[in-house]
């Protein structure tokens, strides 16, 4: 993508500054206006591949791998606060009402008015009791086995036939 794009942007710098040089495999565009010059290399380098330098050991820095283990772990009891729909049943209330008669004298009556049951949503407080879980963890594991050390004419699976990372359990 990104030499896609540095194509793109050559063929666009071409066509209105006017590159002097354009190298298609490598994607290198170089501008030369007055006493300026402004050059984009992206690709290939020129250089030979035993120019490059191999990166050198550190002895010192730890072998190793991360480990997927499982822990039992207790977990101490506890109270979780859940929402929750919770049915609160139908119930009636003596109410008082005001009435008037005929003549326009007041008077009041009780009466029972029903409220249909319905569905609420509350919090509700659970105990959790205390248990033990089951959990993974990554832990970091150092190879022992003398690997960042010359063996002589033993490989790196020890003459065992497996190596780092081949087959479980020790190597």
């Amino acid at each position: 993508m990104k030499t896609l794009f540095a194509a793109l942007a050559g063929f666009a710098l071409i066509g209105a500054i006017g590159a002097t040089q354009v190298d298609a495999q490598g994607v290198r565009i170089s501008i030369k206006k007055d006493n300026k010059s402004v050059e984009v290399n992206t690709g290939r380098s020129t250089r030979s591949p035993e120019a490059f330098r191999k990166p050198e050991r550190v002895e010192n820095q730890p072998s190793g791998h991360y480990v997927t283990v499982q822990k039992k772990v207790w977990v101490p009891g506890h109270y979780i606060t859940e929402h929750k729909d919770v049915w609160v049943p139908g119930h009636y209330d003596l109410v008082k009402e005001k009435r008037v008669d005929h003549c326009g004298n007041v008077y009041y009556v009780t009466v029972k008015k029903f409220h249909p049951g319905h569905y609420e949503c509350r919090e509700v407080q659970t105990y959790v009791p205390g248990r033990y879980e089951i959990r993974e963890e990554r832990v970091w594991v150092e190879d022992d086995c003398g690997c960042d050390h010359d063996n002589g004419s033993v490989g790196h699976d020890h003459g065992k036939g497996k190596g780092h990372g081949k087959g479980r359990g020790k190597h």
